[in-house]
């Protein structure tokens, strides 16, 4: 796919990049350089075809966004990071399933379309993660329960709605 490169490679640069300055933030000089490895990595995996790379990368980014939190690094850094790594792991996987078919036009326009999804998502939730930051909002844990079980069957809901349109 031609518009699937060029949004792989800036999903994991901005994974990598939003890391790394996290933790240049909090003078964590190697979990900085740790995470520009990383990107480096995926990236050369991306060049070699290694498939399989694509879900050890993003599990290997949530391990360190685990450890920025455990370090207090700023949540926007840690949710631009992750964000922008399942961004990346999800048009691996894209292109994975894409590349079976033979190219033509109907696929570009499929890929845009995805695109265009998956980037309405991922500023959403950006979006959502940065307004939740400025709320202060004290819940008890029934009520805190209740609104994560809704956003579970919501987010199912999505997901089949997705899957039944063709996706």
């Amino acid at each position: 796919m031609k518009t699937t490169h060029p949004a792989l490679i800036f999903s994991i640069g901005l994974a990598g990049v939003s890391l790394s300055v996290g933790f240049l933030f909090v003078d964590s000089f190697s979990l900085a350089a740790l995470a520009t490895i990383l990107m480096s990595v995926w990236w050369v995996g991306i060049s070699f075809s290694w498939r399989w790379l694509h879900g050890l990368e993003l599990f290997a980014f949530w391990g360190l966004t685990v450890v920025g939190v455990m370090l207090e690094v700023g949540v926007i850094w840690l949710a631009f990071g992750l964000v922008a790594a399942l961004a990346a792991w999800e048009l691996g996987s894209f292109s994975r399933r894409m590349a079976a078919y033979p190219p033509s036009d109907d696929l570009e326009q499929i890929a845009r379309g995805h695109h265009l999804r998956l980037l309405l998502v991922s500023m959403t939730s950006i979006g959502l993660i940065a307004a939740a930051l400025g709320l202060p909002v004290t819940l008890p844990f029934g009520w805190a329960f209740v609104l994560a079980l809704l956003a579970l069957i919501g987010f199912s809901q999505v997901i089949g709605y997705l899957r039944r349109s063709g996706e």
